[in-house]
């Protein structure tokens, strides 16, 4: 079997796993420490880069730390603002205000980095903003606190999304090139950042830490390494059309989940809104394939993954 196949669909299964898992976390065990929870799969993921490029697994480029920081410090406030969209929203509409990462990142190349706005856009944009609006409004879960933090998710990892692009071409390195310099970074950034997050440290240590939410903890931050590391080696070897098929299913299995995992309340005005953000995300997926045959667009932010 392609290999690319087989760590497509681990990717798959990753990334829809680590956004089930944190749920958990949230809503089962009422672990409200999101910033830290952040930091953890950070930290993993950067042990596991790290002993990856040891091996010769990842090819390991040798880049100046200090222009990396800017990348570092807006992708290391973006996850946790993601994951605590995941802790105070309904997993339906987390996941319906992150795909908004798509018109967010083009207004922002338009306003600010002379991208093109060209009408055809338009026709994938208002169904993104426009469902996403609906499903919020609709979604009796949502909080003024749950909406800053989706807007905030959206807009730090447009940014940040930005920046790693612009320092990838900048430095003529894969975007895994460039996780092996930021993650680490963004380690240390979350760890100074943590209590402006969360609670303090006495609160932390007198919260039951018990053996079940440690299990579920330890598989989330396996998962974060896992979708970082796949996310990347599972192009090899696919089509363009199926790593966008895979990558819109995962958000459909994650809508669905909503529902039948965690038992979010079914309205139909809430399913509309997710049916017209979706659709919007469909035909932006067909135009990209269309105009970049050769090329996979990758429509989630550089780790969103590792909440992702």
């Amino acid at each position: 079997m392609n290999s690319g196949v087989v760590q497509l669909a681990v990717n798959f299964v990753s990334s829809v796993s680590i956004v089930f898992c944190n749920k958990i976390i949230f809503s089962w065990y009422k672990m409200p420490y999101g910033a830290a929870l952040s930091t953890f799969h950070f930290a993993v993921t950067a042990l596991g880069l790290i002993i990856c490029a040891s091996l010769g697994i990842l090819e390991y480029k040798k880049l100046p730390w200090l222009p990396l920081l800017r990348s570092a410090f807006v992708y290391a406030i973006s996850v946790p603002f993601c994951n605590l969209s995941i802790k105070w929203n309904s997993l339906s509409f987390y996941q319906i205000s992150k795909v908004t990462i798509i018109p967010a990142t083009i207004m922002l190349e338009f306003f600010f980095y002379g991208g093109k706005l060209e009408i055809e856009m338009l026709y994938y944009i208002i169904p993104i903003a426009f469902g996403a609006f609906l499903t919020g409004k609709t979604d009796i879960q949502t909080t003024a606190l749950g909406v800053f933090m989706a807007v905030s998710c959206v807009l730090t990892s447009s940014l940040a999304q930005q920046w790693v692009k612009t320092q990838q071409a900048q430095f003529g390195i894969t975007s895994m090139q460039m996780m092996i310099y930021v993650i680490p970074i963004s380690v240390i950034v979350q760890g100074v950042f943590i209590p402006a997050f969360d609670a303090n440290i006495t609160e932390f240590t007198q919260f039951e830490w018990t053996a079940p939410l440690l299990l579920v903890i330890a598989i989330s931050g396996v998962l974060a390494f896992v979708v970082n590391l796949t996310i990347f080696t599972s192009l090899r070897g696919i089509t363009p059309v199926t790593y966008q098929v895979v990558g819109q299913a995962k958000s459909v299995t994650i809508l669905v989940g909503s529902f039948l995992v965690f038992g979010q309340v079914l309205d139909m005005r809430n399913v509309f809104g997710m049916c017209v953000t979706m659709t919007g995300v469909f035909y932006y997926t067909y135009l990209k394939t269309r105009q970049n045959p050769s090329v996979p667009i990758n429509t989630a932010s550089p780790d969103k993954n590792v909440e992702k």
